[in-house]
């Protein structure tokens, strides 16, 4: 849903969001693939330059989302919580401790925090979204109270 919200936002649409006929077939790297497209149409801003790091985030987190989306939780070896999911490309059954998954979800968490925030700056601020003038220092932007995508 908030791959949607960004979509709508970097092609410049207000809700209702009209999406591309092949969205719904797409899985969620495509959809992230898809928007990071149009956004490298948009000129920078505030909101472009914290849209791509939060993206950067989303990344590092798509497998771990993809094996608890697609996996099971097991109980294995003496009665331990395990995530268990078959791997295509490695053709085997990879697991997720249930520890890994529980810190997974705390990012994930976090991540979907700090998306909600970025959508509302997006909405709210129209400084935000303002393309930087010619010459004007990109990304030293402070946002208050929290700045949901800070540089790396």
């Amino acid at each position: 849903m908030m791959l949607i919200h960004f979509y709508g936002f970097v092609t410049q649409q207000k809700i209702p969001i009209t999406l591309p006929g092949k969205w719904k077939k797409q899985t969620t790297a495509d959809r992230l693939k898809l928007v990071e497209a149009e956004l490298d149409k948009m000129p920078e801003s505030p909101a472009t330059l914290r849209i791509k790091r939060i993206f950067a985030r989303a990344k590092v987190l798509m497998d771990q989302r993809n094996h608890i989306a697609h996996g099971v939780l097991a109980i294995v070896d003496g009665g331990q919580m395990e995530m268990v999911r078959y791997d295509k490309k490695a053709d085997q059954m990879v697991t997720m401790t249930y520890s890994e998954l529980r810190e997974t979800e705390v990012n994930a968490r976090k991540l979907s925090d700090d998306m909600s925030l970025l959508i509302h700056l997006c909405d709210t601020y129209a400084d935000f979204v303002r393309p930087y003038a010619p010459g004007e220092v990109q990304g030293m932007e402070e946002i208050k109270p929290h700045d949901p995508a800070p540089a790396a």
